[in-house]
């Protein structure tokens, strides 16, 4: 198998970059299209919480920002491993981004993180991860730091 687009999606934890590691060795060996990603989600718990101490473009402004510097950290890790990437800021919910975008660039695969939560909490906050497993179309490596 020949993985000419390769996406990785990143959520701005400090997990992320494990996804980027893992990808780098894949994308030079195959001489592959590298597309990081971040979705800015307006129902993700961090704008919850931090609603009232901000205004709402304020706010915006501040996780848009947090999450280019994310993305193009990671530009510059794998181009210093020899690997161009593009790069990719979209709104909504994570998964549903994932794939839409999976789908749009034509990835052959998808390189994430899963953040190991375990009983009730993964429940309650439900899984990035196990939706694009789900809905994906093409293979994910999860990638589950130590």
């Amino acid at each position: 198998m020949k993985y000419d687009t390769i996406l990785i999606p990143l959520d701005g934890s400090e997990l992320c970059h494990y996804a980027v590691d893992a990808a780098l060795p894949l994308a030079r060996a195959f001489g592959s299209r590298v597309v990081l990603l971040s979705a800015l989600d307006f129902n993700a718990g961090l704008f919850n919480i931090y609603y009232e101490s901000y205004s709402p473009e304020d706010l915006t402004r501040e996780i848009r920002r947090h999450l280019e510097a994310v993305l193009d950290r990671a530009r510059d890790r794998l181009a210093q491993g020899g690997v161009k990437a593009d790069t990719m800021l979209r709104e909504g919910d994570p998964a549903e981004v994932i794939v839409d975008t999976a789908r749009r660039e034509d990835a052959d695969l998808i390189v994430m993180t899963s953040h190991g939560r375990k009983g009730a909490r993964k429940l309650f906050l439900g899984s990035v991860t196990d939706a694009v497993l789900r809905e994906g179309p093409c293979p994910v490596l999860v990638v589950r730091p130590e």
